[in-house]
């Protein structure tokens, strides 16, 4: 059987697979919050955090590592279109002890955001854009594109939410930082490429 090629590792997270999970020649792996079939593979280590299903712990042959639950968790916010047909935010809430994906067992508990809400940067979109609608209390959502920051974006509001969709990547120029969150509760941010820009 091929085993992939080459490959160095991965994730699975807020996921359900009924059937076997082969993990090839991945070198080191982690799932975390899912449920299995069953698992076969392994080379350096494979790591579980509350995964129904997986093997237990048999470090260091095979390389398996078994965390019954996960301490705390939160997965990342998504764009979904609710029963209306309106675009919303869906930002999940935090889990504490977990095991298995969230939404087995009903709805992910969490809240749901407006996409009014959300200033949308789309490619052309400037810093100054950006922090204008996050200084007046906007939320981002990056559509994929790369944007190329000539002052740091600044996020201040508790419970703020940047969004990157697809590979939306952020490029600070001239040895600026990409982005400051001021010390302020329930800041969130996914799914954003952070280039290290060159110091010119």
């Amino acid at each position: 059987l091929d085993d992939g090629g080459w490959s160095s590792g991965g994730w699975i997270s807020d996921s359900k697979i009924d059937g076997q999970v082969r993990s090839g020649s991945q070198q080191q792996w982690i799932t975390r919050d899912s449920q299995i079939g069953s698992w076969s593979g392994a080379n350096w280590n494979m790591v579980f955090v509350g995964v129904k299903g997986a093997p237990g712990t048999s470090f260091p042959n095979p390389p398996y590592t078994n965390v019954g639950t996960a301490p705390i968790t939160r997965e990342k916010p998504f764009l979904y279109i609710d029963s209306a047909g309106v675009y919303q935010v869906f930002v999940p809430g935090v889990r504490t002890n977990s095991s298995g994906a969230s939404w087995t067992s009903g709805n992910t508990p969490g809240t749901s955001i407006p996409l009014g809400q959300f200033f949308i940067a789309k490619p052309g979109a400037t810093a100054a854009d950006m922090n204008a609608a996050l200084a007046a209390g906007k939320n981002l959502l990056v559509t994929p594109g790369v944007y190329h920051l000539n002052q740091t974006l600044n996020v201040t509001r508790p419970n703020t939410v940047v969004l990157g969709l697809g590979l939306a990547t952020l490029v600070p120029d001239n040895g600026i930082t990409a982005m400051n969150v001021a010390d302020v509760d329930g800041v969130r941010l996914a799914g954003l490429l952070v280039d290290a820009g060159a110091a010119d």
